[in-house]
């Protein structure tokens, strides 16, 4: 079941055509678990794989990110111990954020224990890859820093399932990055000096009554993922208006609906921690901010972000209608290019597909463009 390992151009390692990396070599370079993980990374089965050692560079680069997580947690000493067992900690201590992370570990746990059952490797590898560097450090561990922060003699509940679900992921990845997680597993404190990860037991699936009790559901689940799709919004609002991240900005978000009113007002120090916004107002009338505005339409609800002082309107103007002015030379060019029979006569078939997705994306552009505009009058 394993694929064969060929070049970038194609071609099976030979050492006549000198295109066969001394995996000695590469290990020097970026380390054995990084050459390990990829190689399972890049190995769908049933097909061969083309390989370069600068594709390792997957590899080194997650283990580096599990190296930073384990250095934020080590900042904060070893006041919790992984434990699975959750059983005395009460839902009303949990935040939002935590049940989310606990819901998505179950499911994590899950997932690669049928992979692994059923000997797919590379699929697995996806599935913790994509949950430690998308889940739980883009987010979990960023709503974590607040937290901790605060945290004074009283260990928050957040480190007691920070550390469970560490934990759960290291013994989880253990096969394919032996030697990374053996060291995290001791620097974290979850193994004694004498033990080692090998000898952990393999994490369980926590069972529907425990998920039940630590608020950990599906619809809690998708609350939080709805969350952070409002907080993708007004973070691309920034990036949108050429905000910093570093300039506080002041957010009014209008619920979709009154199911979520209430989670969006227990959710408020979280969206402006994540947003870094000095104020964060849930109103449920329709808005009536006045103003230059930008805004962000989700599942959860609408952001609004007011614009004044914060850019200068008639610059941010005056660079929309140039942008602008671009868009609608290119939409032009492409019209006169699919009008003309020749052209879709001659071209070949993808050559004409191609265009006609640019003329789509132009006019995508556009739109996005002039919604920017009609929020600065």
């Amino acid at each position: 079941f394993t694929s064969i390992i060929r070049d970038e151009e194609g071609r099976k390692f030979s050492k006549s055509l000198n295109n066969s990396p001394d995996p000695l070599d590469v290990i020097h370079t970026y380390g054995a678990d990084a050459l390990r993980f990829t190689i399972i990374y890049l190995a769908p089965i049933g097909q061969d794989i083309r390989y370069s050692n600068q594709k390792c560079e997957i590899g080194r680069n997650f283990a580096t990110k599990i190296w930073n997580a384990a250095r934020f947690r080590n900042r904060y000493g070893f006041s919790a111990r992984a434990n699975d067992n959750l059983e005395d900690i009460k839902t009303s201590n949990l935040r939002s954020d935590d049940q989310w992370i606990l819901a998505r570990c179950n499911e994590l746990i899950s997932q690669v224990t049928q992979a692994l059952n059923n000997f797919y490797f590379h699929e697995a590898t996806h599935t913790i890859y994509d949950f430690f560097w998308n889940e739980f450090c883009s987010w979990y561990l960023e709503s974590c820093k607040s937290v901790f922060d605060e945290a004074e003699s009283e260990v928050p509940c957040s480190m007691r399932v920070f550390d469970a679900v560490f934990s759960s992921f290291l013994r989880i990845l253990h096969p394919f990055m032996p030697f990374v997680t053996e060291e995290v597993f001791h620097q974290l404190g979850f193994a004694e000096e004498d033990d080692s990860i090998m000898c952990a037991t393999w994490p369980k699936e926590w069972t529907t009554a425990d998920l039940e009790r630590l608020g950990a559901t599906e619809e809690q689940k998708q609350l939080v993922i709805h969350k952070f799709e409002l907080i993708r919004g007004i973070r691309n609002i920034r990036t949108s208006y050429q905000i910093p991240p570093s300039t506080p900005i002041h957010t009014i978000v209008q619920p979709s609906d009154q199911k979520h009113t209430q989670f969006l007002h227990s959710e408020i120090d979280s969206i402006k921690t994540l947003t870094n916004a000095t104020d964060v107002q849930v109103q449920d009338e329709q808005n009536s901010l006045t103003g230059p505005k930008a805004t962000a339409v989700t599942s959860i609800g609408t952001a609004y972000v007011p614009l004044e002082g914060l850019i200068d309107i008639a610059a941010e103007k005056e660079r929309l209608k140039t942008q602008e002015e671009k868009i609608l030379s290119r939409i032009e060019k492409s019209e006169t290019k699919l009008q003309n029979e020749n052209f879709l006569q001659r071209a070949p078939a993808e050559v004409v597909e191609k265009e006609r997705q640019n003329l789509q994306d132009q006019q995508d552009k556009l739109n996005r463009v002039r919604e920017h505009l009609a929020a600065l009058e």
